[in-house]
């Protein structure tokens, strides 16, 4: 009751003339367990979804709002997010390299090594761990290190 007045629930589930006639002759009790969760909903809206829907906004459309309707898309950002936090840094080289060639000039970019092993470049990495994915090991991806390339590129330089 509230000051005095009985309090009952109309339910129901579509909005059409004949279910609400029906939910307004079966008044049920109010259940306080729902009526606590749909209070802790709107908590939680206010509290993830006002600060949420900027990055929304900003990482998939202007003017979604982070409410219940888009705890699909929010849950993809957050997950992102523990996948950003948990990265693992690794370090590879790549060399690059122009040459004259009479009045034309031509980019190379090496992609093999002398033996004939691919190199590793940025999705060969595992981001969890910063080592080669299994799948680049198979391959035998050559993980080309700093020195190495510093080497490589001196000895080009002398030539």
């Amino acid at each position: 009751e509230a000051r005095g007045c009985p309090v009952r629930r109309a339910v129901f589930h579509e909005i059409t003339k004949e279910a609400i006639e029906r939910a307004f002759t079966r008044f049920r009790q109010v259940d306080m367990n729902l009526v606590a969760a749909q209070e802790t909903r709107r908590i939680v809206d206010r509290l993830a979804g006002f600060t949420m829907s900027p990055v929304l906004w900003k990482k998939i459309a202007r003017g979604l709002s982070a409410g219940r309707v888009q705890s699909v898309a929010m849950d993809m950002i957050v997950k992102r997010e523990f996948e950003r936090f948990a990265f693992v840094q690794s370090q590879y080289c790549d060399i690059e390299a122009e040459f004259a060639v009479e009045s034309s000039k031509i980019k190379a970019i090496l992609t093999r090594t002398a033996g004939g092993s691919p190199v590793a470049t940025g999705g060969d990495f595992d981001g969890s761990n910063g080592q080669l994915k299994d799948s680049a090991v198979a391959k035998n991806v050559h993980h080309l290190q700093k020195d190495e390339a510093d080497a490589l590129c001196g000895s080009l330089c002398q030539k």
